[in-house]
């Protein structure tokens, strides 16, 4: 699986990634390597996450049709 929407949700919430780590108790660099792309995330871990954001697992994940457009924005 690749990135994920985990910051993003997480902020819609009113939440930082860092609080939403300590409340799901994982480390942050595990979420941040998830929302990055850089650490794969399970079906099991999404659907863990998605429960406590309210949203679906659908919501966190980043399809590939948004990270074309993330890529092709970015500016290296």
């Amino acid at each position: 699986m690749g990135r994920t929407n985990l910051k993003q949700e997480a902020s819609l919430r009113g939440m930082t990634l860092t609080e939403l780590a300590k409340k799901l108790r994982l480390y942050l660099s595990n979420l941040s390597a998830m929302d990055s792309g850089t650490r794969s995330v399970s079906l099991r871990q999404l659907s863990k996450i998605a429960q406590f954001l309210h949203c679906g697992v659908g919501d966190l994940i980043v399809s590939s049709e948004e990270e074309k457009k993330i890529f092709h924005h970015k500016s290296f």
